[in-house]
């Protein structure tokens, strides 16, 4: 794979990442902030939180482990 460019995306509704980009889509390794929810940091495929990632929840709750189509999936952790 050839990797792109940084960058930082701002979304319509005040949510963003903060990352890699391969040919203008989300692709490699990034930050997202969901806003009311939490910071996901790692990987990321099709634009979507897919591979190894740790995810903190406002609630003070923490997800680290594999996600699939921004889904937990597989091995993790949940504190």
């Amino acid at each position: 794979m050839i990797w792109g460019q940084n960058g930082i995306f701002n979304f319509a509704n005040g949510n963003r990442y903060v990352g890699q980009f391969v040919r203008g889509l989300i692709e490699g390794q990034g930050e997202l902030n969901l806003l009311a929810k939490g910071l996901y940091n790692g990987e990321f495929s099709q634009g979507a939180m897919n591979g190894k990632g740790t995810f903190k929840y406002d609630d003070g709750s923490k997800y680290e482990g594999m996600w699939k189509d921004c889904l937990m999936h597989g091995k993790g952790t949940l504190t």
